[in-house]
């Protein structure tokens, strides 16, 4: 499947709007709503708590399962934590807003007795409400947007999206309420020689009935190829968190650093962006002009004191623009695609990843090991746009003079989108890895498709077409006395894009010039302004 051009500008017009939502032009508040509007606001999904006022303290009531009457509400109710319900009364800016944002507040009228029991399904009287609030998206707050165009819009991105992305296999896991998307593997490994191991966080995952499940799908125009898939468990001390590198070591985070300072490059404090895990992200400059359309974060750490090393973690996606950007770099090369792929298809893995280092792809990590002085010290390889993806690398902190660790983080024209870093001295724990391989794996047709998937040695589980799905069992072994557990898919394997090639005749020249180093991040540049330009003035 292919846009034509209208379309393929539509398009990149709708991931637009959508990264400007990401990077805070839409603003959220909180406002007074009408009860008549109440049904249709649980139809839509929005969380619902009943708020009983006390002279000394609140009472907080979520309402699972909510059912709206013209004179009562009803559902399960289940009493708030106490720190959770002091956030979400006293929630007040765009950022605290945001992160409560989708919520419904029904204010109990005053000297009213309640009967309320937790966990037990309840009725209410609407007329024992006095105020409804709800916590949602600032229309006239919002930059060059509406509400209902960021609504109307959105079932539209995420479709363009699918179909146009340059994807990896989708993880989905079960946990007690059901399966979740968790991210995708191996991203840019767009040829068989860029086959690499991948080990992603698995958040959702539980053992249900003694078993874990996992499910790999394709939900991309592309031939995946995965030759290995096993789970890898992590039983470590409580409270901590455990990330593996690139290389398959585990490193521990217990008590991050509180970062220092943290500015863009265009000299912008950002740290409140990267404190958190709180999806509030940095995005990059829009209106970067740099001449080669780089873009990244300096952040500053103290240095922990007689360590030699540290590890840092970074909490990050790709954004939706570069994935999209990608499948309009294809089109450049019109009725040549078919060289080009033959041509990429006889390169080494090193010429090829030579080139997406060179054109500012992977997150890149810098130290300044003495004034003035940046080394590069690693790389966060692709991650994909549908989820964030948090990473580790250990850098090697003994040559640093000063007391503090002032890193970088570099990346082309809007690459990439980064929530949180946080620096550990790592702390020494007793770790119990296991890897568990899978017990059974049977595809969309009900085949059994387990044996290529035991062990990395080239016969792959192929899923060639879209919504082909394997579903993968593994045996969950006993956790550690006095442990939590971590768990992780580990994986390898590659994947093939699907993409009907342009029909022009492109400038041989002008191909080339994408040999050249930063050719990418300008082209990314060049794109999103040329879109801009033209799109903005279009109505939808």
């Amino acid at each position: 499947m292919r846009f034509g051009p209208p379309n393929s500008r539509m398009a990149t017009f709708l991931l637009i709007v959508f990264l400007f939502g990401q990077s805070g032009c839409i603003r959220y508040h909180r406002h007074p709503l009408k009860s008549s509007s109440l049904p249709r606001m649980v139809d839509y999904e929005r969380s619902v708590y009943f708020v009983i006022h006390g002279e000394s303290s609140n009472e907080v009531w979520h309402i699972r399962e909510p059912a709206v009457t013209r004179d009562s509400i009803s559902g399960i109710f289940e009493l708030y934590p106490q720190d959770m319900a002091t956030k979400l009364l006293t929630a007040d800016g765009n950022r605290e807003y945001k992160q409560q944002r989708n919520r419904l507040l029904l204010h109990a009228a005053p000297l009213i007795q309640f009967n309320l029991k937790d966990g037990t399904a309840s009725a209410l009287s609407l007329s024992t409400v006095r105020e409804i609030e709800v916590i949602d998206l600032d229309a006239g707050a919002t930059v060059g947007l509406t509400v209902l165009a960021v609504a109307g819009v959105f079932a539209a991105i995420i479709l363009i999206i699918l179909a146009t992305k340059s994807s990896c296999p989708f993880i989905y896991t079960q946990g007690a309420d059901g399966f979740h998307f968790e991210g995708e593997v191996f991203s840019g490994s767009i040829y068989p020689q860029l086959q690499r191991h991948d080990r992603l966080p698995l958040h959702h995952l539980e053992s249900v009935d003694g078993e874990y499940r996992v499910r790999v799908a394709n939900k991309a125009h592309e031939i995946q190829h995965t030759d290995l898939l096993e789970l890898v468990a992590v039983d470590h001390p409580p409270g901590m968190q455990v990330l593996f590198d690139r290389e398959g070591q585990a490193l521990t985070f217990g008590a991050p650093l509180p970062i220092r300072s943290a500015r863009d490059r265009s000299g912008v404090d950002v740290r409140a962006l990267l404190s958190e895990a709180d999806d509030n992200a940095w995005l990059g400059d829009p209106q970067n002009d740099r001449p080669n359309a780089d873009d990244g974060i300096e952040i500053t750490f103290a240095k922990p004191i007689g360590q030699k090393t540290a590890n840092l973690m970074v909490r990050a996606k790709n954004t939706f623009w570069v994935d999209h950007l990608y499948g309009l770099f294809l089109d450049e090369f019109g009725t040549y695609s078919d060289e080009m792929q033959a041509l990429n298809s006889g390169k080494s893995a090193d010429e090829l990843r030579a080139w997406s280092r060179d054109q500012n792809l992977p997150l890149a990590v810098l130290i300044e090991d003495r004034p003035g002085h940046w080394t590069r010290v690693g790389q966060f390889e692709l991650a994909g746009p549908m989820a964030w993806r948090e990473d580790a690398l250990q850098i090697d902190i003994s040559g640093i003079q000063g007391e503090v660790v002032r890193l970088k983080l570099e990346t082309g024209f809007m690459f990439w989108e980064i929530d949180h870093v946080a620096l550990d001295r790592g702390p020494v724990a007793d770790l119990t890895i296991q890897q568990i391989k899978p017990s059974s794996a049977i595809d969309q047709e009900g085949n059994d498709v387990l044996t290529p998937l035991l062990k990395e040695d080239g016969a792959c589980l192929v899923q060639p077409a879209l919504d082909d799905l394997t579903e993968i069992l593994f045996t969950a072994p006993p956790l550690a006395s006095g442990s939590e557990r971590s768990l992780f898919l580990h994986a390898a394997g590659h994947y093939e894009i699907l993409r009907e090639p342009a029909t022009h005749t492109p400038s041989l020249l002008y191909l080339r010039s994408f040999n050249d180093a930063g050719a990418f991040p300008k082209y990314s540049r060049d794109r999103w302004n040329d879109t801009r330009a033209l799109e903005f003035r279009q109505p939808l």
